[in-house]
């Protein structure tokens, strides 16, 4: 049955007694399909136009029309958001190098700071649940427009969907919610769309179009696949 929801994901109490918890929004579709993830600020000095772009992008979604799920946390880490910091005020940890799962080698269990409850809950209610994730991403102090993905034919499929002119083709590292997020069978892109606190129409509706886009890619949505512009593939590898 169709739908749109919101929940809140717990994650811990602070030492504060203050309730640290995720918002979760959903759109299910009319019919079945893939399930796409879209996130931002887990570095917290990137708001702009990062939020604005997944709050545009749900007030768009029909889902009468939607094949498939959506799922939103547009602010993965409020501690970092609430003081500007690209790591979390906390425990001083980059969250996105946060997402570290104990292996079978006997290796301890690391210690559960904040960032690393923060990833837990991320992990196991976000990112086991999608198929395809777009996490978006600002240049922080300076401005920056790619699309970043795995070296997979797949990704790469996404990544020209998006159609922004530089693609970066990247390794995921250990620890990186991307990576995390692939253990957990879910495709990434990463969207690196503007910065320096500048909050432009123009990089808004870029964001919306190009998800979008990649949403008739999977078939998530009705309608042509607008195809890309010249595009220039940048290798990390």
């Amino acid at each position: 049955m169709a739908a749109t929801e919101f929940r809140w994901i717990p994650v811990t109490t602070l030492a504060s007694g203050a309730e640290l918890r995720l918002p979760l929004h959903s759109v299910r579709g009319a019919h079945p399909g893939p399930t796409l993830g879209l996130s931002a600020l887990v570095h917290g000095n990137e708001p702009v136009p990062s939020v604005g772009i997944i709050r545009a992008l749900l007030e768009r979604l029909d889902p009468s029309e939607l094949r498939g799920s959506v799922l939103a946390v547009p602010v993965l880490n409020p501690l970092g958001y609430a003081g500007m910091s690209r790591h979390t005020p906390e425990d001083g940890m980059n969250l996105n190098g946060a997402f570290i799962v104990s292996d079978a080698g006997g290796h301890p269990e690391p210690v559960k700071t904040v960032s690393i409850q923060l990833s837990a809950a991320i992990s196991e209610q976000f990112l086991s649940q999608l198929t395809h994730h777009i996490d978006f991403h600002t240049g922080g102090n300076a401005s920056v427009h790619m699309i970043e993905f795995a070296d997979d034919p797949e990704s790469l499929a996404m990544a020209r969907a998006f159609n922004m002119p530089i693609l970066l083709r990247d390794i995921w590292m250990p620890g990186q919610m991307w990576t995390r997020g692939a253990q957990l069978g879910a495709r990434t892109l990463v969207a690196e769309l503007g910065g320096a606190g500048q909050l432009y129409a123009e990089w808004v509706e870029r964001g919306v179009a190009g998800t979008l886009n990649v949403m008739r890619h999977l078939g998530m949505l009705p309608g042509d696949v607008v195809p890309p512009p010249r595009q220039y593939v940048v290798d990390n590898t």
